[in-house]
This record gives C-alpha cells, sequence and structure tokens, in this order.
C-alpha cells in the first residue's frame, strides 16, 4: 500500500511568568499534510490557538494544564479514493454503479 506524505508542523508561542513557580504560554499552531492520491483525503490543514498553565510544585515536580482549539480544512472526503486507485477505469465504474 502507497503511503507518501509531506506532514509540516509549526508553532508560534510566548511565555510570562505570572509568579515564580507559575507560567502561562500562549501560542498558535499548525500542521499541514498532503497525502497521496490513493488517501481519502489528500490536503489537511489544522491550525488555531493554544493556551498552557505550567506550575512548579517543587524541584521535582510540576503541574500543566494545556488547552488548543484547532479548525481541521480538508479538500474534501474521497471515499472511494484507495479503490480508484487499485482498480481499472472500468472495474472502478462498475463498483461505483452496483
Amino acid at each position: 500500500v502507497r503511503n507518501d506524505y509531506t506532514r509540516q508542523d509549526a508553532e508560534v508561542s510566548g511565555d510570562y511568568r505570572i509568579t515564580r513557580t507559575l507560567k502561562a504560554r500562549l501560542g498558535y499552531e499548525l500542521e499541514a499534510w498532503d497525502r497521496s492520491d490513493d488517501r481519502q483525503v489528500r490536503s489537511l490543514v489544522e491550525h488555531g490557538p493554544m493556551a498552557e498553565l505550567a506550575w512548579q510544585v517543587d524541584p521535582g515536580a510540576a503541574l500543566r494544564v494545556r488547552y488548543a482549539f484547532e479548525d481541521r480544512e480538508g479538500d474534501g472526503y474521497q471515499s472511494l479514493a484507495f479503490l480508484r486507485s487499485k482498480l481499472g477505469a472500468a472495474d472502478f465504474a462498475a463498483v461505483r454503479a452496483s
């Protein structure tokens, strides 16, 4: 099975120290996929803001809370893409007609 793809990730974020032991982070994340033609979704992009709080309880323990809201955008869902890539044009047309 062919499984070619290119994946790109990016993040921009900034930290703000609230107290000596509490830090906040705000940022924006992006994940983009470009897949082979036989995949159900060829191009996919997820992106959105994120927020994180990190609390250093003591030198040996920390607690992190993170939330991200990401929007997913694809180029259309093709449920039969795999079959189309494996069958000839006539056989694929017969499958779609049945």
